[in-house]
């Protein structure tokens, strides 16, 4: 890449390329695991609590098995969750190394043309969706529906759904697998080896969404390496974020335009 934006064509500058000589290492991995487990798991308690606490002094008739197939509670779920581990990540970067956030994590705004970069990289998102959508047509699919499928049994669902998955869970995932765990493989390893490894921990972090059918693990491991290959060219989390939220909403805009011609049938 050339050093000067107007020869950069995403607009990012190579100068700001470099990593920072003391940064992420594999301890901070290791925190950044446990805290989510944690966090993740107390959330869970401390959520379903709240649901049948809430049920309770409502008169609502609940069950348990409920809870996780209900949509409104894995998404309350998530979000508080994800807020929990950026909020770690915030703290690790900024007051243990004293380090730019952004810089460590590569939120580089797109500079050179911006709208127009930005345009391209939606539709690489919705290009992405369908090359997915024909390969996995191709493919021998489980008939089982997957626990994720399970969240979508009823339109204010699956609306709840897509509007997390478009509008929040693309920044979060790429806020930590192509910016938190990418800069440490990076600065291990090499970009190459940080664009396989982010990409199937990316694809194996999806596995209980999925109930562990290996046909959609390999197309989620697909898009993690296209996500991660932009990552590693543009040196910022910014394109590949346009592009995961682009082709989140396919997906969705997909899911939805089933459902309608399902109901008119």
């Amino acid at each position: 890449m050339s050093g000067g934006a107007s020869g950069d064509p995403s607009g990012l500058a190579a100068a700001s390329a470099a990593l920072p000589a003391r940064g992420l290492g594999y301890w901070d991995l290791l925190y950044l695991a446990l805290f989510s487990i944690a966090s993740l798991v107390v959330v869970s308690v401390v959520s379903v609590g709240g649901y049948f606490g809430l049920g309770y002094f409502l008169g609502w008739e609940l069950g348990l098995e409920q809870t996780g197939t209900k949509a409104s509670i894995a998404i309350v779920i998530q979000a508080l969750a994800s807020v929990l581990v950026l909020a770690f990540m915030y703290t690790l970067i900024t007051v243990k190394y004293e380090l730019p956030f952004g810089r460590v994590i590569a939120w580089r705004p797109i500079e050179y043309r911006p709208f127009f970069y930005g345009t391209a990289y939606g539709a690489a998102g919705v290009l992405l969706a369908f090359t997915v959508a024909m390969a996995s047509h191709a493919m021998s699919m489980p008939d089982q529906p997957t626990p994720f499928e399970d969240l979508l049994r009823d339109p204010s669902s699956l609306l709840l759904v897509a509007t997390f998955g478009v509008a929040v869970a693309p920044v979060v995932e790429e806020l930590i697998f192509r910016g938190f765990v990418f800069s440490v493989f990076e600065r291990a390893h090499g970009r190459l080896a940080a664009v396989v490894i982010t990409a199937g921990s990316f694809s194996l972090i999806h596995g209980p969404q999925y109930g562990w059918h290996w046909q959609i693990l390999v197309l989620i491991l697909y898009v993690g390496v296209i996500f991660g290959a932009v990552r590693a060219k543009t040196r910022s989390i910014v394109p590949p974020t346009i592009i995961h939220a682009a082709y989140n909403m396919t997906l969705v805009i997909g899911l939805l335009s089933a459902g309608q011609a399902s109901n008119s049938t």
